[in-house]
This record gives C-alpha cells, sequence and structure tokens, in this order.
C-alpha cells in the first residue's frame, strides 16, 4: 500500500509536465509568422482553491490497563492484551484553499484544507484464559472520518516549480471501538466500548506544486498528522460472566497523507 502511493505521487508530477508542454502548443497562434505563446505568469502571489485527492496510512498504538485488581491480573497476566496496534488505511480526498505571497524567490502562505476518509483498520488478537487455558477474542477497531488543517507553507520559487514546507493545526473526527470476549467455545461479549469524538492536533510536511498555465496548478503533497489519543472505558457487561469492571484502551490516531492536487489561481 506504502509504496503503491509512493508510485502514484511521483507519477502525478511527472504527468503535469506533458500537460504543461501541450498547454503551451495550444497557444500558439495559427496565423504564420505570428506565434502566440499561452500566458503562464510565475508570480505565485494570490489567492487559490483547488480540490485534492489521495491515501493515508499508519501503525497506530493501542494500550490497555484494568480499573480493579481482578482487570489489573488479567491484562499482567497475559489474558487481556496491554499494547497492540492497528494499520489503518483507506482513501481521503477534499478541497483546500489559501493565500500566497511571493518575496524573489521565497514565498509565504496560509493555506486550510478539510477531507473526508476512509482511513480505518481492525485487528483481533487472541489470548489464552489464565485458568482453564481457552482461547479470548479481543478486538479492536480504529477509523479517521474526516481530517482538517490550517497550515503556513514557506517555499521557494524556481519559475513555474514551487517547493515548500508546511506545517500547523490539525483537526479530526476519529472513532474507536474495543470489544473484549470470553471464552471460546461461546465467545460470548463481556466487555465493549465505542466512541466518536472531535480531536485536535498538528501536521507537518512538504511537497512541489507546478504552475501548468497563468490560473492552473497542480501539486504533489505529503503530510505527517498526529491527533489527540483517545481513551475508552471498555466497561463490563452485567451478566456476561465477564469480571471486575472493565479497562482503559487508550487509541494513537497519528498517520501518513500522500495526495495529489489542482488549484485555480485567481
Amino acid at each position: 500500500m506504502n509504496k503503491m502511493l509512493l508510485v502514484i505521487a511521483g507519477l502525478g508530477i511527472a504527468s503535469s509536465l506533458p500537460l504543461a508542454a501541450t498547454a503551451e502548443q495550444m497557444g500558439q497562434s495559427a496565423q504564420p509568422g505570428y506565434p502566440r505563446v499561452l500566458r503562464t505568469d510565475t508570480s505565485w502571489s494570490g489567492f487559490y482553491a483547488g480540490l485534492n485527492l489521495g491515501g493515508g496510512f499508519g501503525n497506530n498504538s493501542i494500550v490497555t490497563t484494568g480499573q480493579v485488581t481482578a482487570n489489573v491480573n488479567n491484562v499482567n497476566g497475559g489474558a487481556r492484551t496491554p499494547l497492540t496496534s492497528v494499520d489503518r488505511s483507506g482513501i481521503i480526498g477534499g478541497g483546500q484553499i489559501g493565500y500566497d505571497h511571493q518575496f524573489q524567490h521565497f514565498v509565504l502562505g496560509l493555506e486550510t484544507d478539510l477531507a473526508g476518509t476512509g482511513i480505518s483498520g481492525q485487528r483481533t488478537v487472541v489470548t489464552t484464559a489464565l485458568t482453564g487455558g481457552a482461547s479470548l477474542n479481543n478486538t479492536f477497531s480504529s477509523n479517521l472520518k474526516s481530517l482538517g488543517t490550517v497550515r503556513g507553507r514557506v517555499g521557494l520559487a524556481a519559475g513555474r516549480v514551487l517547493f515548500y514546507g508546511t506545517g500547523g493545526l490539525a483537526y479530526g473526527s476519529t472513532e474507536s471501538s474495543a470489544n473484549f470476549f470470553g471464552p471460546s467455545p461461546t465467545n460470548v461479549l463481556q466487555f465493549t466500548a465505542n466512541n466518536s469524538s472531535m480531536s485536535t492536533g498538528y501536521a507537518v510536511g512538504g511537497g512541489a506544486e507546478y504552475k501548468m498555465a497563468r490560473h492552473l496548478s497542480t501539486k504533489a503533497e505529503y503530510l505527517y498528522y498526529k491527533l489527540e489519543d483517545q481513551t475508552l472505558n471498555v466497561a463490563v457487561i452485567a451478566g456476561s460472566g465477564g469480571g471486575g469492571t472493565g479497562y482503559n484502551t487508550t487509541f494513537q490516531s497519528k498517520g501518513n497523507v500522500l495526495r495529489l492536487g489542482a488549484n485555480y489561481r485567481f
């Protein structure tokens, strides 16, 4: 998955070059002796708006602790997994608006974007009960439903190409769940929790943007994001046979985004 996303990003940059050449060819006058080249104003100053599409991926740690003695003993003895992780991946797509100001070859800007995502992952860990030796299933699910950022951009312009670094605030809607089952073969659900919430954090990254025409640019971008951890009360289900009160399970929410985009520059 990671290699595929890197290839897509590379193809996106490469594909913009012949498109730009075609645009210039279309700008030539049809009258012999009077060539006219399409204006490609290389100034990066001004407002812009556009769309983006790509993929996200990352490994997120999950930590579980017991609430009372019975649950603490289960974690310490390995009947409930104290530490695991879940790989999340999926498509991300949305839009962005921003403003850049160029000082000679340097560009300073501010951009905000918002995207819907299908970045999700699920994992089931099988452990062994402290008594009887029966198998216990522990299922974790982690989803990122949306991701937005407000970031500064610092770049170096080389004609039609802008190389930039970026960083700032990130926010998103996350959903996490944990379900711990009793001994097989009955596999009764004994402890459960599910929670959705908005959380904030940060995002950093960089990219390259190419000006295909006076009002049109394309870009390839990488971002790393980290949102606040989310702790769930995985409570015992009355009558299920589960002991104690339950567990506290903490989910990380972080990952990588690779995406291609296009902007209309006013």
